[in-house]
């Protein structure tokens, strides 16, 4: 282990023993219990790890769960990830799509676009002041309506809330004066593939 790695694992570990406060909020957020009852909180202590209850690894931070009544001080089969990080990951694998379809990096923060297999779809939560928009981002070739699309999205009662997807790919979020200050909603549409 590189000087940096201990330097990181000692504060890794300073940061979690002893501090009950941290554990029991930690534990409330994962709903399982973290650590042993004899003291054996993170996988690279000596002693039993318990099925079901959760244990941090030193090396990177993150938190696992134990699968097998074990005591290996080794994060390997016998522990699965839990938490943000594992949620964050195949969230990441579920956008990219990996090798079934594309996403577009479309630079505007809360825009989303993906193909596959012929339908494109068009996500956007954001913020909107109210009134007519500009076009905030202009699909490329291949990922445009044959026809200008209009659909509603949330908040639709008070303000009638719009995004239109042009068929030259211009996307526009119209909201009237008035309108919330975020909106959120999507579309799907076939296009040639």
């Amino acid at each position: 282990m590189g000087a940096l790695s201990k330097k990181r694992s000692r504060s890794i570990d300073s940061l979690w023993r002893g501090n009950d406060a941290l554990i029991t909020a930690v534990e409330a957020a994962v709903g399982i219990p973290i650590g042993s009852d004899d003291g054996v909180l993170f996988i690279q202590d000596v002693g039993t790890k318990i099925v079901g209850r959760a244990y941090i690894d030193k090396n990177n931070g993150r938190m696992y769960r134990c699968i097998t009544v074990t005591s290996s001080v080794s994060n390997d089969t016998n522990f699965e990830m839990i938490g943000i990080d594992k949620n964050s990951d195949s969230l990441q694998n579920l956008l990219e799509y990996r090798n079934i379809g594309s996403s577009l990096n479309t630079g505007v923060p809360g825009l989303l676009v993906f193909k596959r297999n012929g339908v494109v779809t068009v996500s956007y939560v954001g913020p909107h002041s109210g009134g007519a928009s500009n076009i905030i981002y202009t699909l490329p070739v291949g990922f445009r309506p044959y026809a200008m699309q209009r659909v509603s999205i949330f908040p639709t009662s008070a303000h009638n809330t719009n995004m239109i997807i042009y068929n030259n790919g211009g996307i526009v979020i119209d909201c009237y004066t008035g309108g919330p200050t975020t909106v959120s909603g999507g579309y799907s549409f076939l296009v040639a593939d």
